[in-house]
């Protein structure tokens, strides 16, 4: 073989390594770009879970506050009962106590 014909075909191979590594190199780009694609949505979605989540947290800590609010209510309404009826008693008691003394 001669060396021109060494030549061409080494020519012809390094021309074809060429078109095959841009063709490689268009498809890492094309790959790359479904893969920004692919991570943006998912990163959308995250967003999304997670505002869901902290509007149900939000929710479920208004629903909390609400009935807490509610229980201090009863128990200070309770707790003025409560105190009511302690007077009463002593009262009671000072009356029964008084009317046993001044016999």
């Amino acid at each position: 073989m001669a060396t021109e014909e060494r030549l061409a075909r080494l020519e012809a191979q390094v021309e074809g390594h060429s078109r095959e590594f841009l063709e490689l190199r268009e498809s890492i780009r094309h790959l790359e770009g479904r893969f920004e694609t692919r991570f943006t949505n998912m990163e959308q979605r995250f967003e999304r879970f997670e505002e869901r989540g902290d509007a149900r947290f939000a929710s479920f800590e208004r629903r909390m506050d609400t009935r807490f609010d509610a229980l201090e209510s009863r128990f200070a309404s309770i707790s003025k009962v409560q105190t009511a009826m302690f007077v009463v008693l002593l009262t009671g008691a000072a009356g029964i106590i008084a009317t046993l003394i001044a016999r």
